[in-house]
Parts: C-alpha cells; sequence; structure tokens
C-alpha cells in the first residue's frame, strides 16, 4: 500500500492484484469489510501521487467516517491511521487546518487496546503531535500547540541524530507559542 501511495512500483501493482483477486474470489464479508480500507487507499494511490488533494478527499473520507464500524478494517488497524494521514495532509494542503485537525486528534481518541495498533501509534502518534501543534499555532491557538509541542518532546527526548530536526521544530513551536 505504501508502495502504491508513493510510486506505482511494480511491486505494488503486484500486491494489488493478489488483493483484488483475494476480495474478489471471497466468500467471506469479513474478509471483504477488514480489507475494504487498503482497498480504498489503493484506488486514492494515483490521485496522491499526482497531488490531486480533491480527489484524494473524495475517496477517502466516506470510508474513514466509516472506520469505526465493528469488522471494518478490523484485523488491519494501520488503514484508518494512515487514512487519517493522508486526510490531513490533504485538507492542510488545501489550508483547511481545523479539518486537517480533526483527522490528527483522532490518532489520540481511538481505543488503544489492540497490540498490533502499538506499530502504527509509535510510527503516527508522535508525528501527529508534531503536526498537530504546528497547526494550532497556525491557526492562534498557542495553548493547543505548547499541549502538542510537550507531548511530542515527552516521547522524543533522546532522538537518534535523524530525527533531531523533529525535535529542534517542537522546541522552535514552543517558543513560537511563547511557552
Amino acid at each position: 500500500i505504501r508502495e502504491g501511495l508513493l510510486g506505482d512500483t511494480a511491486q505494488s501493482k503486484r500486491v494489488a492484484r493478489r488483493l483484488t483477486a483475494m476480495r474478489d474470489s471471497a466468500t467471506s464479508v469479513t474478509f471483504e469489510m477488514s480489507f475494504e480500507p487498503w482497498f480504498v487507499l489503493l484506488e486514492a494511490a494515483p490521485a496522491f501521487r499526482r497531488r490531486d488533494w480533491p480527489s484524494v478527499i473524495d475517496r477517502l473520507e466516506p470510508m474513514a467516517a466509516r472506520i469505526y464500524e465493528p469488522g471494518v478494517g478490523g484485523y488491519l488497524p494501520g488503514a484508518a491511521y494512515l487514512s487519517w494521514w493522508i486526510l490531513a495532509e490533504a485538507h492542510e494542503e488545501l489550508q483547511r487546518r481545523e479539518t486537517a485537525i480533526s483527522y490528527l486528534e483522532r490518532y489520540f481518541i481511538r481505543p488503544n487496546h489492540r497490540i498490533d495498533d502499538w506499530a502504527f501509534q509509535g510510527f503516527f502518534r508522535p508525528r501527529a503531535r508534531l503536526k498537530l501543534g504546528r497547526l494550532y499555532n497556525e491557526i492562534g491557538q498557542p495553548e493547543e500547540a505548547a499541549r502538542h509541542f510537550r507531548a511530542f518532546l515527552d516521547t522524543f527526548n533522546d532522538p537518534d541524530p535523524e530525527f533531531e530536526w523533529m525535535v529542534q521544530e517542537a522546541r522552535d513551536g514552543l517558543r513560537a507559542a511563547g511557552r
């Protein structure tokens, strides 16, 4: 799915064909519902690569609205996180910061009880905190910005060198928020 979003590679095409064949031959509604978010992400990939944000939003928002329904994406929780991230990015690119914020805030209201969510939470949640801090600063809510920057810095208190720029951005954001 990631490769399909980032580039129309041979591997992404092969995986998409296999998933489509599995879906088309499935006799289980549970299977179809579990994989639905991934199929929607695959279908949104060409628009994402073109940076056609309205098309990305049109394709992903109906599925994102259903992500909490029983069975939808049930065995693949990363689809929710990835969909929310892409929708936040699309809305941010279209200068709809409040809507972008609403998608990023979902990272912190989703129940955190599944063990396989941990990997996705470890990747998306800290980055969502950083992005939320920046967005809240941009819309003039420094207290919310500071809350998210502090939460990010609590997580990344000893980053690897390749992540130091993120820590610096959070520190700079705190200063911009007057905190």
